[in-house]
């Protein structure tokens, strides 16, 4: 991880820079914090907001890495969830990271008991978003994104959950 710039913002807020590019969540530099994440969740979602790459890849990606669609607005999947297979995060990352290039604002939410789905979805469909919402409601909850720099991966959890990273 030498390569990565990792800042603690508060005990369950970090940034992680990439010092070399623009992130790519499929390279082998990733794998320990997605690994640890995985493990501690009993599922895992994509959801995307604000899709600015089209092209004909994205439905057979989705397809081939998700195993229950939540959210999909529009036909051009605008904003979309979907729960990721669990194999898709241990060999399929490359595929992930180009779902994650579709959307300004991809993110992954690990979530450690699968009770909280519904209230999750429930979240992402209203009017309150924000992944701080997200992490203030719901219990066992982390959430990896990324928002305006392009070589920043953030993550939030929910209090009482310590971060994979230090």
């Amino acid at each position: 991880m030498s390569s990565l710039d990792l800042k603690v913002h508060r005990a369950n807020f970090l940034s992680i820079k990439d010092m070399v590019h623009d992130l790519d969540i499929g390279e082998g530099k990733w794998d320990a914090i997605f690994d640890s994440l995985s493990k501690s969740a009993e599922s895992i979602y994509f959801y995307g907001t604000r899709r600015w790459v089209k092209d004909g890849d994205f439905e057979e990606l989705a397809l081939s890495l998700g195993e229950e669609c939540m959210i999909d607005e529009d036909p051009d999947h605008r904003s979309i969830l979907f729960r990721l297979k669990p194999i898709s995060m241990m060999f399929h990352r490359k595929s992930l990271s180009k779902i994650w290039l579709y959307y300004e604002y991809p993110s992954i939410i690990f979530l450690r008991d699968i009770k909280e789905e519904v209230k999750l979805v429930e979240i992402l469909e209203g009017t309150k978003h924000y992944y701080s919402d997200i992490i203030e409601i719901l219990n066992g909850v982390t959430i990896i994104y990324q928002s305006f720099e392009l070589n920043v991966l953030w993550m939030q959890c929910s209090m009482g959950l310590d971060l994979p990273v230090r």
